[in-house]
């Protein structure tokens, strides 16, 4: 069973799979999960502990700002290392999300490679 945890949060389907595709195979000794909107990754953070969380900023619900600061704000999840990625990447979103416990902000649409790199020095 592999030890690290990778859940891929965005609330657009098409983008949650190909990002989950793409460290599958990167990385095929890590467990990777799928959320689809802010609420499930809320819940699936507390049950999981993922190790690194690539997560949307802009999702119906619960943004990804709220998810980052509960994820940074609980001792049992705290650790976990946030990749923010953002169809809006003003600087302004980036700062937030930095400020909110994030390590870096991308910008969509995705260079993969620089995903999975930030991925691979995350954990």
């Amino acid at each position: 069973m592999p030890s690290d945890r990778i859940l891929v949060v965005d609330d657009e389907d098409a983008i949650t799979k190909l990002i989950a595709r793409a460290i599958r195979t990167r990385f095929p000794d890590y467990e990777v999960i799928e959320a689809n909107d802010g609420f499930r990754a809320g819940t699936t953070i507390a049950t999981i502990r993922p190790d690194v969380v690539i997560l949307d900023l802009r999702m119906p619900g619960m943004n990804g700002y709220d998810v980052c600061r509960m994820i940074k704000a609980q001792e049992a999840t705290k650790h976990a290392e946030v990749i923010a990625v953002t169809a809006f990447p003003e600087s302004e979103s980036k700062q937030r999300i930095i400020d909110c416990g994030a390590r870096v902000c991308l910008a969509k649409p995705l260079d993969l490679e620089q995903l999975l790199k930030e991925v691979e020095m995350s954990l």
